[in-house]
């Protein structure tokens, strides 16, 4: 396919903004440097392919973000996002299953087989941001514009798979080597275009273990205050993010230090920093709600549901994460007396969905706490006897009661609960027997 002249979009509904006409590329004498690479980075077969349709087209086809950032730091590479000089209309004739999330930006997302996606954007600059978050319109340019309008040097790279080389327009290869999280060009307006960024250079310096530069950190302490006008949406998935990564007690330590916690989450700062540490330390996966039940444990008052309901909605949690959440950590204090419960109320409790979750809870909390895990070893061994067995078959139903003589109602609510305390207590082991315990004891 021969390289054309791109087609002006047509302007979308609303106040949207619309690309004018692309930018020429930079010339060869700009500040754009390419840098060999000695190695490959490893591509999925989707990103492959579209980088040779893109390039048999006579397009340019570069890796940029968190890819290229992460084959330069050696880690694994993942959501392969490609920057090119194609336009969407030209993207959606090489592509025609080309998904359109965000034409007038620039951003096509061809989905592959298998459930991969490749985001395909057009290099661009943007104008004035006016709602901290998009901005006023944007223009179709070259890689050093598109550079330009990105958060931090770290995730302006570009890579060319073609020639193994990285095209660095903003110092970011510099910064990677000197472990230093830098925001691209004036910080003060990086941040105001989207405050999110402020919780982004939290989560990557302490992900990589970067240090943040003076002048972005300077940024980051002025422009906190913004995150109000982020989505709760956005902001809960960044807290996510942290309190799920590699040390989130080291990120609440620096979301505290700039104010971000006291407007999002306050109920942590109650949370000992042993709490996440402990969590961080587990081998086994923690869901968001494990993670933001930590971060509420210690949420109280005289209405503690109530407290937790408020910080979920704030979150702006799923109902289902919200249930969790709220079971999580109402169901902490119970561990303080696992050893006076009934045996049929123990066998009950740790059969309940995500028991799992919360001895992982507690377990944090007990080892930030002075480290007594009596109760959670207890709880552990039920739990897997429980588990390790076949599901245990009701001895009697509401049929059984019904061809007793019994009639539908509150009773048999009452009776087939005290059946099954005696089943698990293993009192009762048999229909024949559990009949005949109900004639005796309720059968007038």
């Amino acid at each position: 396919m021969s390289k054309k002249k791109p087609k002006a979009p047509k302007r979308p509904g609303g106040s949207k903004p619309t690309p004018s006409s692309r930018a020429p590329t930079p010339s060869a004498d700009s500040r754009s440097k390419w840098i060999p690479i000695e190695k490959n980075l490893a591509l999925s077969a989707s990103a492959k392919d579209a980088i040779t349709r893109l390039t048999g087209a006579g397009f340019s086809a570069y890796l940029v973000g968190g890819a290229v950032r992460d084959f330069l730091l050696g880690r694994p590479s993942k959501d392969f996002d490609l920057a090119t000089d194609a336009s969407p209309d030209e993207v959606e004739e090489i592509f025609p299953n080309a998904v359109d999330v965000g034409r007038s930006f620039g951003v096509m997302k061809v989905p592959y087989d298998g459930g991969e996606t490749i985001e395909i954007a057009t290099f661009r600059e943007d104008a004035e941001y006016t709602d901290y978050r998009h901005p006023k319109s944007v223009r179709f340019s070259g890689p050093e514009e598109d550079a330009a309008r990105r958060d931090f040097t770290i995730n302006g790279l570009f890579y060319d798979p073609k020639t193994r080389r990285v095209l660095d327009c903003v110092g970011g290869f510099a910064d990677l080597q000197a472990k230093r999280l830098r925001a691209i060009g004036d910080p003060a307006a990086r941040l105001k275009e989207d405050a999110l960024r402020v919780l982004r250079a939290v989560r990557f310096a302490v992900r990589f273990g970067f240090r943040i530069e003076e002048a972005t950190w300077r940024a980051l302490v002025e422009n906190a205050r913004f995150t109000r006008k982020v989505s709760a949406e956005r902001i809960r998935d960044e807290f996510a993010s942290m309190l799920k990564g590699p040390a989130p007690h080291e990120a609440i330590g620096m979301l505290r230090e700039l104010g971000v916690v006291s407007l999002w989450l306050p109920e942590v700062v109650k949370v000992k920093p042993a709490v996440f540490s402990a969590l961080a330390a587990d081998p086994e996966p923690r869901s968001n709600a494990l993670v933001f039940a930590a971060a509420l444990s210690e949420a109280g008052g005289e209405e503690p549901e109530k407290s937790l309901q408020s910080a979920c909605d704030r979150l702006r949690l799923s109902g289902d994460e919200k249930k969790r959440v709220i079971d999580l950590v109402l169901g902490l204090p119970k561990f303080n007396h696992a050893f006076q419960m009934r045996e049929a109320t123990l066998r009950r409790w740790v059969l309940e969905p995500f028991f799992d979750e919360l001895l992982q809870l507690h377990r944090a909390v007990a080892r930030a706490n002075g480290g007594n895990l009596m109760a959670y070893r207890f709880l552990k061994k039920l739990r897997d006897e429980a588990s390790a067995g076949p599901a245990t078959e009701k001895l009697i139903t509401g049929g059984d009661l019904v061809t007793l003589g019994f009639s539908p109602g509150p009773q048999f609510s009452d009776i087939l609960r005290v059946v099954d305390d005696l089943q698990l207590e293993k009192k009762l082991n048999s229909k024949d027997e559990a009949l005949e315990y109900v004639v005796k004891h309720f059968v007038r």
